[in-house]
Order: structure tokens, then C-alpha cells, then sequence
């Protein structure tokens, strides 16, 4: 694997990468709450497609029942 050159702003680049600890610690919780809310929603998604899936499934089994 070829490694690609420094560029003369390479140093100043990784040097505007740092964050604080605050910083970090802020990101860390941004993301954290941003994948709460994620699952949530895509929790909420399956149980929903869930419920339609078992109502299917007992109206068929009724409607088997009837016949």
C-alpha cells in the first residue's frame, strides 16, 4: 500500500483535528442521544409492522376457523 505525501499543511490539519475533553465528552453525548433516538424510531417501526403481522395472522385464523 503507497502511502501518499505530507502535504506542508499536514501538521496544521491533524492540529485543528484536536478536541478538548468538554469537546469530546459533548460529541460523545450528541451521538449517544442522536442513536437513542434511532433505535426508538426504528424500534417503534418493527412493532408496529409486528402488530400488523400478528392482526394478519389472527384474521386469517378466524377466517379459517369460519370455514
Amino acid at each position: 500500500m503507497e502511502r501518499k505525501p505530507r502535504t506542508p499543511g499536514h501538521a496544521k490539519e491533524v492540529q485543528d483535528l484536536r478536541m478538548s475533553i468538554d469537546e469530546l465528552w459533548a460529541l460523545h453525548q450528541k451521538i449517544g442521544a442522536t442513536l437513542v433516538e434511532k433505535i426508538a424510531a426504528a424500534k417503534e417501526m418493527i412493532a408496529d409492522r409486528l402488530r400488523l403481522l400478528d392482526q394478519a395472522r389472527s384474521d386469517d385464523a378466524n377466517q379459517n376457523n369460519r370455514a
